[in-house]
C-alpha cells in the first residue's frame, strides 16, 4: 500500500503567488513567492516567513494566462491552510497547503 494520501495529481509548476498571512510572532506578512508545484487541492510553495501548522494563509496564484471572457481570470486567490513546513536554504520555509475555498471576487486583492 502507498503512503500517498493526495486525492488529485500533483503539477510541477512554478507560477508566481502573493502570501499574505500570520507568522510565527504574530505579525501579518504580505510576500512575493512561487509555487513548486501544485494541485486542485494544495500546492507547494517557499516563504521568507515562518508560518505555524494550522494557520491560514490567502493565496494570490498569477496564472499564465487569460480567459477572454472573464478578464480577472489571470488570477485565482484562495484561501489555505498550512499542512506542513520545513525549514529549507536560506532561512526560507518550504510549505506545503491545502487550498480551503475559492474567495469571493474582490478587486482590491488583484
Amino acid at each position: 500500500m502507498s503512503s500517498e494520501r493526495r486525492h488529485t495529481t500533483r503539477v510541477e509548476i512554478t507560477l508566481p503567488a502573493a502570501v499574505t498571512g500570520m507568522d510565527t510572532h504574530g505579525s501579518t506578512f504580505n510576500e512575493q513567492s512561487r509555487t513548486f508545484n501544485l494541485s486542485q487541492t494544495g500546492a507547494f510553495l517557499e516563504l521568507d516567513h515562518d508560518v505555524r501548522v494550522g494557520s491560514q494563509l490567502i493565496m494570490k496564484l498569477s496564472q499564465p494566462f487569460r480567459v477572454p471572457a472573464n478578464p480577472h481570470s489571470q488570477n485565482l486567490v484562495r484561501y489555505a491552510r498550512v499542512i506542513w513546513k520545513r525549514q529549507g536554504e536560506f532561512k526560507r520555509w518550504k510549505v506545503a497547503v491545502h487550498f480551503a475555498t475559492s474567495l469571493p471576487f474582490d478587486p482590491a486583492l488583484i
